[in-house]
């Protein structure tokens, strides 16, 4: 790893980004990393966690069949990522490259990417059937006042969907949604309807949903482990 160094202003940033663009296509993405989960866990921080609660990313990403302690032990030694006040950091140039890592998986169709974060991205992709199975993890705050609509099978052909996080659904869904059985968290915050989930091996470990406004859970097809964490205010 090389280090740039120097007072404000003066262009670390902007040269960084300029060598990166031309040297990225020569190797895979994240591949100082030995482990698979490894890589996993480095741009699942870059992409949606820097700066939260370490025990809250600990908990997502471990319930996705991850080895989180050793996994974030091996990126401090690295010193990709820094343990700060409870919380996770990196450097912001780290968390940018990481992000177009993610992009170049497939610049002009987002429904071909690993990770989903961006607010366009996310809906061209839900309010339609945009989604494939390279999509590994959505997490998206909506906007509190925004309206959006995602279709009800949305997630259909997102056969490899681990991770789920969604703020201020609403009424968002546009009829009964049903998730991939490989999802492993799933955050619905503010949501109005409980989701049923595909035929096979049910993989969910925590569930957290918070300030909803379901009022049964009749619909609920899922044994829940006795392992997950449920959050829901009817």
């Amino acid at each position: 790893m090389i280090g740039l160094w120097g007072q404000g202003g003066i262009g670390k940033t902007t040269l960084a980004k300029a060598i990166y663009n031309a040297i990225f296509r020569e190797f895979q993405g994240s591949s100082f990393l030995d482990h698979d989960y490894v890589k996993e866990i480095f741009l699942d921080i870059a992409c949606f966690f820097k700066g939260q609660k370490t025990k809250y990313i600990k908990e997502v990403l471990d319930s996705c069949d991850f080895s989180m302690t050793i996994g974030v032990e091996i990126l401090i030694e690295r010193s990709l990522i820094s343990e700060e006040d409870g919380t996770l950091q990196m450097h912001d140039l780290i968390k940018w490259m990481c992000m177009e890592i993610v992009k170049q998986e497939c610049c002009d169709d987002a429904g071909k990417c690993s990770r989903l974060w961006l607010y366009d991205n996310v809906l061209d992709v839900l309010s339609g059937e945009a989604g494939t199975d390279a999509i590994k993890a959505i997490v998206l705050k909506v906007p509190e006042f925004e309206e959006t609509c995602i279709c009800p099978n949305a997630f259909t052909n997102m056969r490899k969907l681990r991770l789920l996080i969604l703020h201020n659904v609403g009424n968002s869904f546009q009829g009964p949604i049903h998730l991939p059985s490989q999802i492993g968290c799933l955050e619905l915050h503010n949501c109005a309807l409980i989701p049923e989930f595909g035929y096979g091996r049910k993989r969910l470990v925590r569930l957290d949903m918070p300030n909803s406004k379901i009022r049964e859970l009749s619909k609920f097809k899922v044994r829940i482990p006795f392992f997950m964490t449920y959050s829901c205010k009817c």
